[in-house]
């Protein structure tokens, strides 16, 4: 069940890339549900998906080199620097993550039109998004692990919060075992 949920939760967030894509919103959904399965789930298997989903979203659109791939990876690696840095007990915590995520997915975005040559958007797109970029991904990686989250408690599997809260729990009992203060 829990492929299951992973592949369709992945499907949708890359349709919905796809579709506001279109609609010329570049929006890194798809690497925020990566991101959200790497906390939940392990790197590991969003490294895996990042890479099916990067070959799926390539497909699409028709390019020759598979670029979405370096753009998930590029995402994954931010947020999981990033949430060293932060508790992991607070879903309010996921705003640095996003805000990191959405960051490097503009960035990875801009190097993919500078490889492919479409410079001439290059200012009004450093411009506009750098900042949209970063309110986008701290606002929709909170609200997006809060839908996915119910989703995973209705099929009945532990979702983030409840494995992040599992996790610290080890960790403190780890720390109080071995005579190791948490501060």
């Amino acid at each position: 069940m829990r492929g299951v949920f992973l592949l369709f939760s992945c499907g949708v967030a890359l349709v919905i890339e796809l579709f506001l894509g279109k609609l010329g919103l570049p929006l890194p959904i798809l690497g925020l549900t990566l991101v959200y399965f790497a906390f939940s789930r392990g790197f590991g298997t969003a490294f895996g998906m990042a890479v099916l989903t990067g070959l799926l979203q390539d497909f699409a659109l028709g390019r020759k080199y598979p670029l979405s791939i370096l753009l998930l990876l590029l995402q994954l690696g931010a947020a999981v620097l990033t949430r060293k840095f932060v508790r992991r007990d607070q879903l309010l915590t996921l705003l640095p993550v996003g805000a990191a995520a959405g960051l490097a997915s503009f960035f990875g975005s801009l190097a993919v039109m500078v490889w492919l040559g479409d410079g001439m958007k290059m200012p009004v797109m450093i411009a506009l998004f750098i900042p949209f970029s970063l309110i986008f991904g701290a606002m929709f990686l909170p609200f997006w692990t809060l839908i996915l989250d119910f989703f995973a408690t209705e099929i009945g599997i532990a979702g983030f919060r409840e494995v992040s809260r599992s996790r610290l729990g080890r960790n403190r009992r780890w720390r109080q075992r071995n005579g190791r203060s948490g501060a």
